[in-house]
């Protein structure tokens, strides 16, 4: 599979995985937009703070789900 796909989606899926985490023990019903932008939020949050922290200490890009870069091929 290509880096990239995955190098985008384990953001995200964190960024999910951290909305429901804090969902739990409220007590409230927030709307599916909110809850979708709250996951894109923090999806970009981590991806930032992950290759920011990347750039000092290289092993941490597997926590984007792949140490790999992904590289692009211009179409042919």
């Amino acid at each position: 599979m290509n880096p990239a796909y995955i190098r985008t989606a384990v953001p995200y899926l964190v960024g999910f995985a951290l909305t429901l985490l804090a969902r739990w023990g409220i007590d409230i019903e927030p709307s599916a937009e909110l809850t979708g932008a709250v996951t894109v939020v923090i999806g970009t949050v981590y991806y930032v703070v992950v290759m920011l922290l990347a750039k000092r200490w290289p092993a941490l890009q597997r926590l984007l789900g792949s140490k790999q870069a992904p590289s692009y091929q211009p179409p042919a």
